[in-house]
């Protein structure tokens, strides 16, 4: 076994005693759920009953209409801490079936900017859709974008991301919105020239090292937050969102890396991997 063989075996063997998973959840996920058919998004809450979305919820994603958003002079920026030396972690990607996950290998920390304690990076996952009008969960004015990013962060009171799903203030989600441009993102080569080895669910792949986390927009400054759950069984009411106002632009050839992966062996396209906008419900977003 090579040093480099060693180092990524031992990272992962790490990975997963913090997370408390055996390698078979981390790869493929088998749980009774599905973007469409007769357990898609409109019959979660039959085996997940926190996923329905009544009158007094706090379901996400949500529609953000700009003219109800509470506008906030005195917002404290975020604390990204780790980020700008991501060297030092390691990410493992894989096709699960429903999305593209990253599972973060370090020690990436977000903290400040309103929320409430210090939470720890532990994956990323993607939303996008089957065209460019359509595929982001969140929707700005009813605006929907082709592709949503997910960096996951879990409260550092608990031990992994698995505990501190079902905790109060357990978790804190950024959420960025892509836009289709001319050229490729070239910050995000790593990633998307690596998308053609996890074509098929079960595979896990080491992306190479990079300098800075490029899964976020330049502007980290201005942001819409609000309470709200996982988007995802077991839908828990536990997330604080930052979804991000500005964007990051990736090109038409980019996005139709990931409409090219598949959901199983049926070769069936992974896309369309969205939950539709849930009911606001009075609860306050506040705009930085």
């Amino acid at each position: 076994m090579t040093l480099r063989n060693y180092i990524f075996f031992v990272s992962l063997c790490i990975y997963m005693e913090q997370q408390s998973v055996v390698l078979a959840t981390v790869l493929v996920t088998n749980d009774v759920w599905s973007y469409s058919g007769e357990n898609g998004p409109d019959a979660w809450h039959y085996h997940y009953p926190l996923c329905e979305d009544t009158n007094a919820s706090l379901q996400s994603p949500i529609d953000i209409d700009t003219d109800q958003v509470k506008y906030s002079t005195h917002c404290e920026p975020l604390r990204l801490d780790g980020y700008n030396r991501i060297w030092n972690n390691i990410m493992l990607m894989t096709n699960n079936g429903r999305s593209v996950r990253i599972n973060i290998v370090g020690n990436m920390t977000l903290s400040r900017g309103g929320l409430d304690g210090t939470y720890r990076a532990s994956h990323i996952h993607l939303h996008w859709g089957s065209d460019n009008s359509r595929g982001s969960e969140h929707t700005i004015n009813g605006k929907a974008y082709p592709l949503e990013i997910h960096t996951v962060h879990y409260n550092t009171l608990y031990q992994n991301e698995l505990l501190a799903y079902k905790m109060d203030k357990g978790l804190a989600v950024l959420g960025v919105l892509v836009k289709i441009g001319k050229r490729p993102n070239a910050n995000l080569n790593f990633f998307f020239d690596h998308l053609d080895k996890i074509e098929n669910p079960g595979v896990l792949v080491e992306l190479p090292k990079v300098n800075k986390y490029p899964f976020l927009p330049k502007d980290t400054s201005s942001f819409y937050r609000y309470q709200g759950s996982l988007t995802t069984p077991g839908c828990y009411q536990t997330v604080a969102w930052t979804v991000f106002r500005d964007t990051i632009t990736i090109s038409q050839s980019q996005m139709d890396k990931l409409r090219s992966l598949h959901t199983d062996s049926t070769k069936t396209f992974l896309v369309n991997n969205y939950r539709p906008v849930q009911k606001c419900n009075g609860r306050t977003i506040i705009s930085c």
